[in-house]
Order: C-alpha cells, then structure tokens, then sequence
C-alpha cells in the first residue's frame, strides 16, 4: 500500500465518513457505490498486504467494504488484525459482536 501523510489520511477518512451519512444525496450514494466495487474488485487486497497497511488506511478499506460509518468513528479503536478479519469476512463486521465467523452464538444477526 501506498504510504500517505498522517494528514492526508484523516482528510480521507473525514470525506469517507461524510458520505457514509449520506448528507450529499444521490452523488454521495454514487460515490460510495463506485468506491465499493472498486475495493471488492482489487485482489491484491490479501491478509498480508492487510496487515502491512497503516491502520487509518484500514479502516478507511474495511468502511468501505462493509458500508459501516462506525469503522471510522474517532472513539472507536479496533486492533489492525481484528480489522483485516472484518475486510476478509472472518469476523462479524458488527462493532459491538465482533464474533469470530462462523460465528453460531452469534446474535447480531448482522454476520456479512
């Protein structure tokens, strides 16, 4: 992955969360679409590459993915594996659950 400035990523990852609340309409509704397909297209996107990349990078990946505004929240602090583990759906992607998948005792019903 690309090394960025510290700064450049909280820009992104402020631009990301404001179109993750969809105050922009349709455009933002547009923009979020393109860059999902965009991140669900890229197959270098692999547990190791994961691991490599700073953790706002990841978390900007696995918002992305997954469509969860959460993933970003400044309060909110998920270790980088748990992260890679929510990007490759071996970890329920619901903040408050985080079950391994599968996860039977599970009761978020919130898995993939």
């Amino acid at each position: 992955m690309k090394v960025m400035p510290e700064e450049h990523l909280e820009e992104m990852k402020n631009e990301l969360r404001s179109i993750l609340e969809g105050t922009g309409g349709s455009l933002h509704i547009e923009e979020f679409l393109y860059l999902q397909k965009f991140v669900q297209g890229r197959g270098d996107l692999i547990e190791t590459m994961l691991l490599m990349a700073h953790h706002v990078q990841l978390e900007i990946l696995v918002a992305i993915k997954t469509g969860i505004q959460a993933f970003l929240h400044p309060s909110v602090t998920i270790p980088q594996s748990r992260l890679v583990e929510v990007f490759l759906y071996k970890r329920c992607r619901n903040i408050a659950c985080q079950s391994a998948l599968p996860a039977e005792n599970c009761r978020c019903n919130v898995f993939v």
